[in-house]
């Protein structure tokens, strides 16, 4: 199996446990007719269609190394560290630590873009989701933000 696949199944698996939990949102006011769900439910359905695109996509001519292969799997570890480590040190910081070495594995090398990127979109993301979106997302040790 090709890496293109693995990683189109991977992103189609975690997209089907994506969508499980974002429709078992409940939501306690009824004022909004789409409800804290919409959001969650749109990310999980791209999510899947990039799956679908890259299982559906012709197989590339070019060799396969071992590194290729082993990424999608590291990278099924990592979600579930991220998922365990969510709740303990917060968005912001288990965020940061996921884009770092999700970049890493994709083929970034600059421990400067690594860095700075990662820093800046998971403080940037937090920041939308809990001061523009007002969804809760667990500060953690970076209270500072929230």
């Amino acid at each position: 199996m090709s890496p293109e696949r693995l990683w189109g199944a991977a992103f189609l698996l975690a997209s089907g446990g994506y969508l499980w939990l974002a429709f078992h949102i409940r939501s306690f006011w009824s004022g909004d007719p789409l409800g804290p769900r919409a959001f969650p439910i749109v990310l999980g359905v791209a999510l899947a269609a990039g799956g679908l695109g890259l299982l559906c996509a012709p197989p590339r001519t070019e060799g396969t190394s071992s590194r290729r292969l082993a990424a999608p799997l590291a990278l099924w570890v990592l979600l579930v560290a991220y998922c365990l480590l969510l709740p303990r040190i917060g968005y912001p910081v288990a965020t940061t630590l996921f884009l770092i070495v999700a970049a890493y594995l994709a083929g970034e090398r600059s421990p400067v873009r690594l860095l700075c990127l990662s820093v800046l979109v998971a403080t940037g993301l937090f920041l939308l989701f809990t001061r523009v979106l007002d969804i809760y997302l667990p500060p953690g040790v970076a209270r500072f933000l929230g």
